[in-house]
């Protein structure tokens, strides 16, 4: 599945350029996704400038609502080392659902009714720096990940995300996550 998620995101157009503007990260078109979307949605990696050359991924989708003032949450899975693309974006409560033909082959997206982004903007990211897209040039980055050098790369992938997204600043700020993803 990782795979798949993978060449999706490839597909899709996401960048790599640090610190771009939203219109960058922008996702136009997901292979086999056949509707107009109320939303729009963001994926890429953000450099953290951090000497270790990491890169965290992310996947944002707007509120379907009412973006402008909808809440802002930002989603984490636990493990630690569970992707937050691969589950809580497309198992558990992000827009799209995989469905697979009649054969259990050829998984492409389609909208799910009770996703999160129907009344608020969800961020979901890969964390710390090894888990799903998120990664170090500097592999001495893995050898000992510390929850207090995670919760530093997500302080300054917010701060890196925000000077990108500034619109969402004023948006009230959610932090969820599941199992060791809210430590």
């Amino acid at each position: 599945m990782l795979l798949l998620i993978s060449l999706l995101a490839l597909a899709s157009g996401v960048t790599a350029a640090p610190r771009a503007c939203p219109s960058q990260y922008e996702i136009t078109n997901l292979p086999d996704l056949n509707v107009n979307l109320a939303f729009k949605q963001y994926s890429g990696y953000m450099d953290l400038n951090d000497g270790h050359g990491t890169e965290i991924f992310f996947w944002f989708v707007e509120s379907q609502d009412n973006p402008e003032t909808d809440p802002l949450a930002l989603w984490m899975n636990g493990g630690p080392g569970s992707s937050s693309v691969a589950y809580g974006f497309w198992t558990e409560h992000g827009p799209f659902r995989l469905e697979v033909d009649a054969e259990g082959k050829n998984p492409k997206p389609v909208l799910y009714n009770n996703s999160w982004n129907q009344h608020a903007s969800v961020l979901y990211i890969e964390a710390p720096a090894g888990v799903g897209f998120s990664f170090a040039t500097d592999k001495a980055k893995y050898n000992n990940i510390t929850d207090a050098e995670s919760s530093l790369d997500n302080y300054n992938f917010l701060v890196a995300w925000f000077d990108c997204f500034a619109e969402f600043k004023s948006n009230d700020f959610y932090i969820t996550a599941e199992s060791y993803g809210g430590i």
